[in-house]
């Protein structure tokens, strides 16, 4: 993946977290709403994922080779999901401020 998703380890200088567990994610752009979405897709198979993806935690989808953020927000769901090549697997979806 040319893109990878990092999550906030929050603090006074905030440290970022590559998450290599994520396989998939898209970025929806809209006119009407004004608000881009992220919804990516997370391996997930002891279940420990869904503890670090809460509402409201700052995550960012960085372009590897250019090392550009092209997605800034927050988490403002997370559900778990099973997939049949991946197993249990944990839904985000965050949005942009």
């Amino acid at each position: 993946m040319a893109s990878q998703l990092f999550y906030s380890l929050g603090g006074e200088s905030e440290q970022w977290q590559q998450e290599l567990a994520c396989y998939q994610f898209t970025i929806t752009d809209s006119l009407v709403n004004r608000t881009r979405i992220l919804e990516a897709l997370v391996a997930n198979p002891r279940n420990i994922k869904q503890s670090i993806y809460t509402q409201y935690l700052r995550v960012k989808i960085v372009e590897l080779f250019t090392g550009k953020t092209i997605f800034l927000g927050r988490v403002i769901a997370s559900e778990p999901k099973f997939d049949d090549i991946y197993g249990q697997t944990l839904q985000i979806q965050a949005s942009d401020f």
